[in-house]
């Protein structure tokens, strides 16, 4: 017996032409496949929601283009650069990006002779610059800068300096200013620019961050009580401020259900698991790489609590994301396959010695039949 695993048609398997009892094993498999128990995830919006709740989320940093822990810790940095900057009087501005190219390849470039140049500015040696994993933030302190032919896959935050804009312009995600930022009506038909706003995208995300980093120290310590408070801590602010729905929330309540796992705590675990995880999907869909990673945490939770049915599934549906997501060489992507091999070969083995165990008392049974049959023959 041959076992695929293919993300698009799920579990194959196939036989030698010899195999014997082939319309037995194949109904059997069959079995298999439809044993998986599917589990709707149902996702209600709270009809209660204010406007100022949306307002405040759609203001807040962008969850749809990039979301990630690199994402939101190059965020609380830029924020605390920011802050300084505005109390200093300094000028310039801050850019958090994956990737920053010239938007066309032109034959007289207007950027290699201007020192105000965004381009000119980046590329020199001299500009400070930190790395968070996939992500470069920029600090750059000037006056005037003039954005021509350059697209900023990210973010960029002005702070009280004039923006100059030519042509060929493209920032992807965000572009925050700060009141005395000087922009032209260019950059505005360009993207939507949002007022820097201290509390909101300053304060609070610097208090999440500090509750969420402690909440993982004394996880990593063991101290999981003192962990439990932190993140709810940090759930009740999120939730209050943003509203209930925001990816904030789901990626709050995923990390309570890492908590209560290593806790031993399966139930409360499963249950602030499926809470993120609806979040994660109202927000990210079903095809995303959080998505992928909640069905992971499922898999393994409902693995150690011996739902073993559960547990494939979720290992099954992480693997088809991942699949989608990263492709089918990434590490996250052979983990789940491997996980859902493993359990292919539990199911095929268990099936076997269920088939040759029957087979044997079939034996015996007529082996006894044949001596009551000859003994009867005697007398």
């Amino acid at each position: 017996m041959v076992i695929y695993l293919t993300p698009q048609q799920g579990l194959q398997l196939r036989w030698d032409n010899q195999q014997k009892n082939l319309p037995m094993v194949k109904t059997v498999c069959i079995n298999i496949e439809t044993e998986i128990v599917t589990k709707e995830e149902t996702v209600q919006k709270d009809s209660t929601n204010d406007n100022k709740s949306k307002e405040r989320i759609s203001e807040t940093l962008d969850f749809k283009k990039h979301w990630n822990i690199n994402w939101k810790k190059a965020h609380v940095e830029a924020a605390k650069m920011i802050e300084e900057m505005v109390k200093k009087n300094e000028q310039g501005i801050i850019i958090i990006a994956k990737n920053i190219y010239k938007t066309k390849h032109i034959k007289h470039d207007y950027n290699v002779n201007n020192e105000n140049s965004l381009i000119a500015l980046i590329n020199n040696k001299n500009v400070e610059k930190r790395q968070f994993r996939d992500y470069w933030l920029y600090i750059i302190k000037k006056k005037l800068i003039v954005l021509n032919n350059i697209t900023i896959d990210g973010n960029m935050y002005v702070i009280n300096c004039e923006i100059e804009c030519k042509k060929d312009i493209n920032i992807t995600t965000q572009l925050f200013i700060t009141k005395d930022t000087i922009i032209n009506q260019q950059l505005k038909q360009i993207i939507l620019p949002i007022e820097w706003d201290t509390k909101l995208h300053h304060d609070i995300p610097l208090q999440l961050q500090n509750l969420n980093d402690k909440g993982e120290k004394y996880s990593d310590e063991g101290h999981f009580d003192e962990a439990v408070l932190y993140l709810q801590n940090a759930l009740q602010i999120c939730s209050s401020t943003f509203g209930p729905y925001h990816p904030y929330v789901g990626d709050l309540q995923n990390n309570l259900g890492i908590i209560y796992r290593k806790q031993g705590h399966y139930h409360k675990s499963i249950m602030w698991y499926e809470k993120g995880l609806e979040i994660r999907i109202q927000n990210f869909g079903r095809v995303n790489r959080v998505i992928a990673d909640s069905y992971w945490n499922l898999g393994r939770i409902f693995e150690i609590a011996g739902n073993f049915t559960l547990s494939k599934y979720y290992f099954d549906m992480s693997w088809k994301i991942y699949t989608i997501v990263y492709g089918e060489w990434n590490i996250e992507t052979c983990q789940a396959k491997r996980k859902v091999e493993e359990y292919l070969e539990i199911m095929i083995y268990k099936i076997s010695h269920i088939n040759f165990s029957q087979q044997v008392a079939i034996n015996c049974s007529q082996h006894i039949q044949g001596k009551k049959n000859k003994i009867k023959l005697i007398l």
